[in-house]
């Protein structure tokens, strides 16, 4: 028997697209065991729907190959659906608990590749795969420096936005002002998480590649990301594709702000407090 956990991610952080990635303390977790033929199951509330495709399942098979069968059993806790890296997680976890069940050594750089390549993009791989804050910087993820103090709230909707349907909203041509303006975000924003600087992380704030395109798809996320910081978070920003809205705050702010999302969303969603998951996959 073999056993591998990665955790869940918030993509983008505003303006990092598929570029930067926070993994949060929310796990995927698959044990495998060799078996006569291939079967999957999935334990919790968070699993796919019937006929959906089988994140976890497709990663096991591509990383051993379909003549090597496994019994796989999932136990997710990460929501399906609401950008915070579901299907990053189960490529990884699948992956590597797959290569363990048959003997072979799990190399955490074949497990980025092979992931990233199922997933389309490498930014929550990334994260999955070494935790902490990372960008993925083509095949390589580096690593970079996290504040002490920051703390984390996010507020998950209800209802689901598949990557597919948000990345179809993205425009192919983007002006020259606009991707400038993009530039000076992500630096501001990677010297924001390094400091913990309010300042930095108000110059970071306003995406123009991804949030602004989505926004149609999701007309709360605005107020949501306006309610989260008026109730004290140095930073507002959809995670990943959405429709979860992250906020990062400081280390006394976390009851205020997530109090603010709770009543926001009401019954409409659930607001998560998840630690950084400074170690990835395991």
């Amino acid at each position: 028997m073999a056993e591998a956990t990665a955790p869940g991610s918030s993509a983008n952080l505003g303006p990092g697209f598929d570029t930067l990635a926070l993994a949060l303390e929310i796990t995927c977790r698959v044990v495998a065991v060799r078996a006569p033929a291939w079967t999957v199951s999935h334990h919790g509330s968070h699993a796919p729907a019937l006929g959906d495709d089988d994140a976890v399942l497709l990663a096991a098979r591509t990383a051993v190959g379909a003549e090597n069968p496994l019994e796989l059993d999932v136990y997710n806790e990460i929501p399906l659906g609401r950008g915070l890296g579901s299907s990053a997680a189960a490529f990884v976890a699948g992956a590597a608990a797959a290569l363990r069940a048959i003997d072979q050594q799990v190399d955490p750089a074949y497990v980025l590749r092979l992931a990233s390549d199922l997933e389309g993009h490498a930014d929550n791989v990334a994260a999955s795969v070494f935790g902490g804050l990372v960008a993925a910087v083509g095949s390589l993820a580096q690593p970079l420096a996290l504040h002490s103090s920051l703390r984390l709230v996010v507020a998950v909707p209800t209802r689901r936005l598949p990557t597919k349907w948000a990345r179809q909203a993205l425009p192919e041509i983007v002006e020259h002002e606009v991707a400038a303006r993009s530039v000076a975000r992500v630096v501001a924003l990677v010297e924001a998480f390094r400091t913990a600087d309010p300042k930095l992380f108000a110059a970071a704030a306003g995406d123009e590649l991804h949030e602004a395109p989505r926004g149609p798809l999701f007309p709360e996320a605005e107020d949501l990301m306006f309610t989260a910081r008026s109730a004290g978070a140095i930073h507002a920003c959809w995670s990943g594709a959405g429709p979860s809205i992250l906020a990062v705050v400081g280390e006394d702010g976390v009851d205020a702000v997530a109090s603010a999302l709770e009543e926001a969303l009401g019954a409409d969603g659930s607001v998560l407090r998840p630690s950084i998951a400074h170690e990835g996959l395991r």
